[in-house]
């Protein structure tokens, strides 16, 4: 999930310097050193907000400008991760319309696919062996389009590297 942000962030454009000030506040705000594997921060890949509760209800807070924002506004940038009571349990990497979860449970946290512990950049790899994504999905026994799936999350891995 620290990744996920890290990501997110740099994405938009945030400097390393910048993560690592809002990393700081996070932690700070909630005494937790990995403050975004809780599950109290949000982001929309441009600002991190804080998940607070007041007399008016659940309110998010964006903790640099130290402003409370619209929540319903800001949580649908965040459907693509599930959360139990207390912290994120999975976060759907390639959105939800994917079959791709990384899970810090399965794999020790590498990108596999739903439902299976068989990560992604093995389903490439053997792809890669066999000359064919329709033989690495026929040895996994797994469905070609989930194959095809975590082919094309490992080449676009791969490119961002």
């Amino acid at each position: 999930m620290e990744a996920r942000y890290i990501k997110a962030f740099a994405a938009a454009g945030v400097s390393i310097r910048g993560l690592r000030s809002l990393l700081k506040i996070a932690q700070n705000l909630v005494d937790d050193e990995r403050p975004f594997s809780t599950n109290r921060f949000r982001t929309d890949g441009k600002t991190l907000f804080l998940e607070t509760v007041n007399a008016r209800g659940e309110r998010l807070l964006d903790i640099k400008q130290k402003q409370h924002v619209f929540r319903k506004i800001v949580e649908r940038t965040l459907l693509d991760v599930d959360f139990d009571d207390h912290a994120a349990l999975r976060w759907w990497a390639a959105g939800r319309t994917k079959s791709i979860v990384i899970d810090p449970q399965i794999a020790f946290g590498k990108p596999v696919l739903h439902g299976t512990s068989i990560p992604t950049s093995r389903i490439a790899e053997v792809a890669e062996i066999e000359g064919s994504i329709k033989q690495a999905a026929r040895l996994f026994e797994i469905d070609l389009a989930d194959a095809k799936q975590a082919l094309a999350y490992e080449k676009t891995l791969a490119r961002a590297a």
